[in-house]
């Protein structure tokens, strides 16, 4: 499998953290929010991924220059393409090629679900034969009440007949304290936004903390359905995706591209061309700096199984110096 791991932001959410230091870099459990991005695709069995690059770009690369487990390739923007230019340029320059996952390293991602066996179904059901057009696949999530982010809603045609469900988490989001979460914003396309929501990619959205979410796939017996959006919908994007090559063939590297564009017309047609699936499992969102200060140190927020097999990975990685309590 192959995934690509947008790192080409400002990271201006961040404050003075990002005034030297790129936001994949900055710590949580003593290693970098990049670095927990790879561990998951270690851990899910990936065997290449393509990451984008832009402000302070060269600490990221010199950080994964020694990177161990499977390829890693690197496309460099000139300017800020959005999520839609950096991946079409990142096809053109590195070996990302077919179907792979997209995710971003200020979401912390727990899945209790296998990303292969999620693509291999999405693959055999809900990807026609010789189909020229192959749809985007969202991981979708709760979208709390009064949720600044960009609502979607399921439409009436299912797809996924053997009813597919991605693992078997609970519904419940907690804030870090345990208390009940407003849910916070996914980020990693930070392009979603709702009317009233900011529309600078990069500026806070009052009243978010950071937060641990997760679904219940078993409310979705189909699998796969398709999405539509809609200013009160109740699901959510939770960052991490599933698209192919086919959906960026038309836009030029180098060329500026606002992947929600794409999604939006997609979403148009009868039956849509967004399907979406619920996610199942954990989310700890540092997507801003309160957030990521409330996760950053706080290893009470990791199974003690993440905790170690993290630590393990680092040791390997970058020493035997590396422990993670």
């Amino acid at each position: 499998m192959k995934a690509m791991i947008l790192a080409a932001g400002l990271g201006t959410r961040m404050e003075e953290l990002t005034r030297d230091t790129p936001k994949p870099l900055l710590p949580v459990l003593g290693a970098p929010l990049i670095a927990h991005s790879l561990f998951l695709l270690y851990e899910q069995g990936f065997s290449f991924a393509a990451i984008n690059l832009h402000y302070l770009g060269d600490q990221i690369r010199n950080y994964l220059d020694d990177f161990p487990y499977f390829e890693l390739q690197f496309s460099y923007e000139q300017e800020i393409l959005g999520t839609g230019g950096g991946i079409a340029t990142a096809l053109h320059r590195t070996a990302l090629d077919g179907h792979f996952w997209v995710l971003n390293p200020d979401s912390l991602y727990q899945p209790d679900f296998s990303l292969k066996e999620a693509q291999q179904h999405f693959m055999k059901t809900s990807v026609p034969d010789n189909h020229p057009d192959i749809a985007p696949l969202l991981m979708m999530q709760d979208r709390p009440k009064g949720s600044a982010e960009t609502g979607f809603e399921a439409g009436n045609h299912g797809f996924g007949g053997d009813g597919f469900r991605a693992g078997n988490g609970s519904s419940n989001s907690k804030h870090p304290n345990g208390k009940p979460s407003n849910g916070g914003p996914s980020h990693a396309d930070s392009e979603i936004r709702s009317p009233g929501a900011s529309t600078d990619p990069e500026r806070p959205v009052p009243g978010k903390e950071a937060s641990i979410k997760s679904g219940d796939a078993s409310r979705n017996p189909q699998g796969v359905l398709p999405l539509l959006f809609s200013t009160a919908g109740q699901y959510m994007y939770t960052g991490m995706a599933l698209l192919h090559e086919s959906q960026f063939a038309e836009i030029a590297p180098d060329e500026p591209f606002h992947i929600v564009d794409d999604w939006r017309r997609r979403a148009t047609r009868s039956p849509s061309g967004l399907l979406g699936l619920f996610y199942s499992g954990k989310i700890l969102d540092a997507g801003r700096k309160a957030e990521y200060l409330a996760i950053r140190d706080n290893g009470s927020l990791f199974p003690l199984t993440y905790r170690q097999g993290l630590s393990d990975f680092m040791q390997k990685w970058k020493g035997s110096d590396f422990f993670i309590d």
